[in-house]
């Protein structure tokens, strides 16, 4: 995957069929040659997954905070999309860039 390099401000929802189980407008997606950073609030406190760059398509990701694993590929400009898998449940996700590159 040919991924921007930064850091963005984001919004990360995790996806049910009738609609997000949750959302993070204030989440943030950090990108650079040492690797991908995804931080974001849910229920049970902050989330954050760390994977290398090179690994994918997709990304596969690794929750620091919690037993969670999770991949990240691009869905289109400014989109990611993948799956984050906690205690064996597949849910998908989405992260939406909001801001500028920092």
């Amino acid at each position: 995957m040919t991924a921007p390099e930064g850091a963005w401000s984001c919004r990360v929802e995790l996806l049910e069929p009738d609609g997000p189980r949750l959302v993070d407008d204030e989440a943030e997606l950090r990108i650079g040659p040492d690797g991908v950073v995804l931080h974001y609030f849910d229920d049970l406190g902050p989330a954050v997954f760390v994977g290398e760059v090179g690994t994918g398509p997709p990304f596969r990701l690794v929750c620091r905070s919690r037993p969670c694993v999770g991949t990240l590929e691009s869905a289109g400009e400014g989109v990611f999309e993948g799956v984050c898998e906690d205690v064996g449940e597949e849910t998908p996700w989405r992260i939406t860039l909001t801001g500028s590159p920092g």
